[in-house]
């Protein structure tokens, strides 16, 4: 290995790392979202994690551990000297509010589908055989919808994709 750019080799690892960073945001993020926190953020406004909990009826401890998580991500904000939680009118529009344009509740779950579908498109890599729409998880349609609703998808499609989920969930 001659003639490395270690600032081409930094910015790259920097890159990567940057990239798992958000990775590793996937399951908390989607969490966050099943089970109502940022919503409870958003309702309730600011609070303690014990307040949090209270509000959704989770274990303290999980809860506040998610929400210092988030805290780092930057997905909700934290004041040190009150220890509340809170969403910022810009983190409410991404996680809350449900008709925002940026609402990215299933981004989450697409997020997730390809995690999941990984063994599957190696299996296709190696075969050539392909994967069909069919053979991906609920997570997928249900992260499809929750992009396509209301960003100017057209009814038809939206109504395609609940159709080959319910297809797909019979069959």
């Amino acid at each position: 290995m001659s003639n490395i750019d270690m600032d081409k080799l930094n910015g790259l690892v920097g890159k990567m790392l940057g990239d798992l960073g958000g990775a590793f945001s996937v399951p908390t993020g989607s969490i966050g979202y099943k089970l109502g926190l940022f919503e409870a953020l958003h309702t309730h406004g600011a609070g303690t994690a014990d307040k949090l909990a209270a509000w959704t009826g989770l274990a303290k401890r999980y809860v506040r551990e998610w929400a210092l998580a988030q805290a780092a991500n930057g997905y909700v904000t934290f004041n040190p000297a009150s220890d509340e939680f809170s969403l910022s009118p810009e983190q409410a529009m991404v996680f809350a509010v449900k008709d925002s344009p940026v609402y990215l509740e299933g981004a989450f779950d697409l997020a997730a589908e390809m995690v999941r579908g990984q063994p599957k498109v190696e299996s296709a890599f190696r075969t050539g055989a392909g994967v069909a729409w069919g053979e991906s998880s609920g997570c997928l349609w249900r992260g499809l919808l929750h992009v396509a609703d209301g960003r100017g998808v057209s009814q038809k499609l939206i109504r395609r994709i609940r159709f080959s989920f319910a297809v797909d969930r019979a069959g």
